[in-house]
């Protein structure tokens, strides 16, 4: 695991700063439940917004090779956060995706506290 920095790190938080625009910051539906679940007084924009505040204010965001069925076939990695929400460490697994240098997202896929883990 690497934690991202320089131009990679740049691009990565400028997408995070478009948190408040549609199709962005894409939530799973299966990890809109999980919030939903573990943090039901948080929306999906809030916790955009403050994973973005982490990248923004230098928090780590580390950048790990994927190497999971099925998902190491179409992703070559995943990033992933520790995100301080309500007094506990969430795990926030995200994808940057460039696929479309106009319009690059990053895609929230995993998100639990800690010795949580998605099911």
């Amino acid at each position: 695991m690497t934690v991202i920095t320089g131009e990679e790190r740049d691009r990565y938080v400028a997408v995070l700063a478009d948190w408040p625009f549609v199709n962005i910051v894409v939530w799973e539906k299966d990890d809109l439940r999980k919030l939903d679940e573990f943090l039901p007084d948080y929306s999906p924009q809030f916790v955009s917004e403050l994973l973005y505040e982490h990248a923004a204010s230098g928090g780590e965001v580390h950048r790990k090779n994927e190497d999971r069925d099925p998902w190491k076939d179409e992703w070559k990695f995943h990033y992933d956060v520790i995100l301080p929400i309500a007094g506990k460490a969430f795990y926030v697994e995200t994808r940057f995706d460039e696929r479309k240098r106009d319009w690059p997202k990053v895609l929230i896929v995993h998100i639990h506290p800690p010795g949580k883990h998605f099911k």
